[in-house]
């Protein structure tokens, strides 16, 4: 109101009392003015309400940016040409946690790690000469030190009459960064893992395979797997069993799993291990489908190989108890032979030379049931042994026998360290796989190869558990016959299995091969399809030895007369270990059992030189018998001999005192020179 006194007041010193034009006028001319005036002042009260009312709409409109500019959810702060802070927002004060007095006027500069300062300088030139906005991301530290990542948006404004500056528009995207470079880890862990990992729509077309699943399916680069689905990778059955089974399970419970086979796009088929998950959103609707894929081959493989070993456990201690019994009788035939030959110079040797050399054929029979059923517990002569003479040599005996249609080329590496290794057992190993090879081929033509290699293997990386890290001499037979399915593969070294026809072969063959390379601490692989021929694989491992020569003992059999204590609970078989030596001069004392040989000891333990006991006794046992007479007397000489026992080995028997370890039957040479050599040693 002060206003438009003054203005009235301004208005009425510039209107003359005097002036004329007001007196000529007329009493209408003067009602015609006052209206005019009454009009205009009218108007002008309209216009002044008007002008309130955008001044009070720009007053709100100026309340509402403000409220708008500081309840902004990210910071907007003003920069001069400088990098000062001209002007904050409630949002970038909250941001760098600090008061408006204590930021106005700094370089944004100072909340910036130092590695970021000359990177914020540089994008800050390029801000005040561009024509455009910028965007680019540093490493911020707040008023407290607390580091945050930011993106910042700026954008350059220039008024008239103003000095240049720009705005920043600054956001906190630590928790967007952390996600990116969570979401950057996964996808590196997915891309390098080697499983297939692969996500579908409901339903059921791909939307991403890893590239693992891809080289599993051996697609092509260019291959759009979007084009394909879940069940296009799978054989028409297990495809079936996945739509019927595998994805309501799924959906019912949000994961399913299971063994099924996956086939490529070359047609091969795979055993996989296959999981497939339903993700459904915040209302139980279904999403997508995601799946994981492993390859279990060599895990089938494997568990092939512990079936394979717990079958061989299983028929190989039913072999043992036989073989036990077998031992024995062949003992006692085979010793009364000898014996009847050695008392009788007159009676014909013929009958007894038949029934001795069908008794060794039993005999040899025997040590490849053991061979292969316990190899552990077969006792064999090992000596560091050069393959490849000793590969020539059979090759050489062989090659008389091999039609000339079948050709044999061999590959040696002649400086192949040597192998602990029974040479009778290698040579029975390879005439056994060469055989095989040569029946194997159809009509007598094709290819035998022998290659011998020495390789260094890494156990981590070794698919076959029994073999450790080290240096293996590998020979390995090839043949180019008719090969085998997976079926026969897992029977080959089933003991009596056989692919040859009635009368051509026993079916001991690969099994007794079996036995041989476990107990040699190798092993034996084999590869074959049918019509591409086999391969098999021995594993042997080296050692640094120089190869021992071959000694044979010719040595005249000696008489005695020291006094023997024979213990055995087969009846007819100590009564030829009585005979036997009482023929040659020595003193025999017999017991059929354990518990009466030790009475008969603690008698008068030191009237007996030498003990010979057998192993396997009703109630005690010969290991616990050898103990219980090494406690009364340590230095007596004992011979521990047993047709086969699980329970006791060489070496076992030796760390306990026992002087010599002799597998049944015995030669009656052999025994009687074992006899006299430890009697001598004394």
């Amino acid at each position: 109101m002060d206003t438009l006194l003054k203005l009235r007041k301004d208005a009425e010193k510039q209107i003359d009392p005097h002036d004329e034009e007001f007196d000529n006028l007329s009493k209408l001319d003067l009602q015609e003015l006052v209206h005019d005036l009454r009009v205009h002042q009218i108007e002008l009260e309209m216009q002044n309400e008007e002008m309130r009312r955008v001044q009070e709409d720009l007053i709100k409109a100026r309340n509402k940016y403000m409220e708008l500019y500081n309840s902004a959810p990210a910071g907007y702060f003003t920069i001069d040409k400088n990098g000062l802070i001209l002007d904050v927002n409630v949002t970038g004060l909250d941001l760098l946690q600090a008061e408006r007095t204590h930021i106005l006027g700094r370089p944004l500069s100072q909340f910036l790690i130092e590695e970021h300062v000359s990177l914020f300088h540089y994008h800050h030139k390029q801000i005040l000469t561009g024509s455009t906005g910028k965007v680019f991301e540093l490493e911020m530290v707040k008023q407290d030190d607390h580091h945050f990542y930011a993106q910042l948006h700026g954008i350059r404004v220039q008024e008239e009459g103003k000095k240049p500056r720009y705005r920043l528009i600054i956001s906190n995207i630590t928790e967007k960064r952390e996600a990116q470079l969570m979401r950057e880890r996964l996808n590196s862990i997915i891309e390098s893992t080697t499983d297939f990992i692969g996500m579908a729509d409901k339903d059921g077309n791909f939307l991403y395979v890893n590239q693992a699943g891809k080289n599993m399916m051996e697609f092509e680069d260019d291959v759009d797997v979007t084009q394909t689905q879940i069940t296009d990778y799978h054989p028409e059955p297990v495809a079936d069993y996945i739509l019927n089974q595998g994805i309501p399970k799924s959906i019912e419970h949000g994961v399913w799993q299971a063994e099924t086979t996956i086939r490529t796009c070359h047609g091969k088929e795979i055993p996989v291990s296959q999981v497939f998950i339903c993700h459904k959103n915040s209302i139980g609707k279904i999403d997508l489908f995601s799946t994981i894929i492993r390859d279990i081959s060599e895990q089938k493989k494997l568990e092939t190989q512990l079936r394979q070993a717990q079958k061989m456990r299983a028929i190989g201690t039913m072999a043992g108890g036989i073989a036990h019994e077998f031992n024995n009788i062949l003992a006692i035939m085979l010793g009364y032979a000898d014996l009847i030959l050695e008392e009788n110079k007159e009676v014909d040797p013929t009958s007894l030379q038949q029934i001795k050399k069908a008794g060794k054929r039993a005999k040899q029979l025997v040590r490849q049931i053991l061979a292969f059923s316990r190899p552990d517990l077969l006792h064999t002569h090992r000596v560091s042994v050069l393959l490849p003479p000793l590969i020539k040599e059979v090759l050489q005996m062989l090659r008389a026998t091999f039609p000339s249609s079948i050709q044999i080329t061999r590959n040696l590496n002649n400086h192949c360290r040597p192998v602990l290794a029974d040479a009778t057992q290698i040579h029975q190993i390879l005439v056994n796989l060469f055989n095989n090879a040569r029946q194997a081929m159809k009509n007598d033509t094709g290819v035998l190869d022998v290659v011998l290699e020495e390789r260094h293997l890494d156990a981590t990386k070794i698919p076959n558990a029994k073999l450790k890290t080290g240096n293996y001499a590998v020979i390995t037979v090839t043949d180019t016959g008719h090969g085998m399915n997976p079926e026969v593969m897992q029977r080959i070294f089933d003991p009596f299995f056989t692919t040859k026809e009635v009368g051509q072969g026993t079916g001991l063959g690969l099994s007794v091969v079996h036995g041989i390379m476990e107990n040699h601490q190798g092993t034996i692989m084999v590869e074959s399809e049918p019509g591409e021929g086999t391969t098999f694989s021995l594993f042997f491992p080296t050692v640094e030895e120089t190869p021992a020569e071959q000694k044979t003992d010719n040595m005249p059999l000696q008489r005695g007369s020291e006094h023997i204590l024979v213990v055995d609970d087969e009846v007819v078989l100590t009564n030829f270990y009585a005979s036997m030596l009482k023929h040659h001069g020595y003193q025999v004392t017999v017991c059929n059992e354990g518990k009466g040989a030790l009475e008969i000891f603690q008698r008068n333990p030191e009237q007996f030189d030498i003990v010979i006991t057998d192993q396997t006794m009703p109630g005690l046992t010969g290991e616990s018998l050898c103990k219980a007479l090494l406690q009364l007397r340590p230095d007596i000489l004992i011979i521990l001999m047993t047709g086969y026992s699980d329970q006791i080995s060489e070496k076992q028997a030796l760390s306990i005192g026992i002087k010599q370890y002799m597998l049944k039957p015995i030669d009656f040479k052999l025994m009687l020179q074992t006899l006299r050599g430890l009697l001598d040693s004394r």
